[in-house]
């Protein structure tokens, strides 16, 4: 097996401080730097060291105009090499293997949210076959939920799992008529369900 070349590249607004490789290092660019006891000192390029989220995703630390920021190295690969602009969930990136440590370029894909919910039948909840529903142990019930601008919203919980599935399908088809108003939404959903 070929080892891949390592190609770096800038990362857009942080043009001459950072760059990241094709296969999801981040190195830090050698430049003049204000020292602490006054004057100015010449940093080294160095590759920076990286550690993992909550969610299972390689974090990295970059500093612009003294701010410092942690970011998820998959979305800096996307927005470096794929031209993702960032939009909330309609796009998301997406490992095509599944392994969220595999940051390689080749493993990165832009996809719908819902996309990725479902993709290959690998389910992220690990409890349902079904978008947007989950089981809730503490309530042995299956949740169905979505989210619309932002928010997320509750559905409701249900014995059934096709029952909340039904109740997800339900709510995707009428989410133009949500107005920030969860308990109202739920209503009127289950309304139209129970009519079906």
């Amino acid at each position: 097996m070929s080892k891949e070349t390592e190609l770096f590249k800038d990362i857009p607004n942080f043009k001459d401080l950072y760059q990241i490789s094709n296969l999801g290092n981040v190195k830090s660019l050698s430049r003049l730097r204000k020292h602490y006891a006054g004057g100015f000192a010449r940093t080294k390029e160095k590759i920076l060291s990286n550690c993992i989220d909550n969610n299972g995703y390689y974090l990295v630390n970059l500093t612009s105009n003294n701010k410092s920021k942690t970011h998820q190295i998959h979305k800096l690969m996307a927005i470096t090499f794929l031209n993702h602009i960032p939009c909330g969930h309609k796009l998301v990136v997406d490992h095509i293997n599944n392994k969220p440590l595999d940051n390689r370029i080749e493993n990165l894909q832009l996809i719908s949210h819902r996309e990725n919910l479902t993709k290959d039948g690998f389910r992220r909840n690990l409890t349902s076959d079904y978008a947007g529903v989950c089981w809730v142990k503490r309530d042995s019930k299956w949740r169905a939920s979505l989210r619309i601008n932002e928010s997320f919203i509750n559905i409701g919980s249900y014995k059934d799992e096709k029952v909340a599935s039904e109740i997800y399908d339900i709510a995707v088809a009428n989410k133009h008529i949500y107005k920030s108003n969860n308990s109202e939404f739920r209503k009127i959903i289950n309304e139209i369900h129970n009519q079906c």
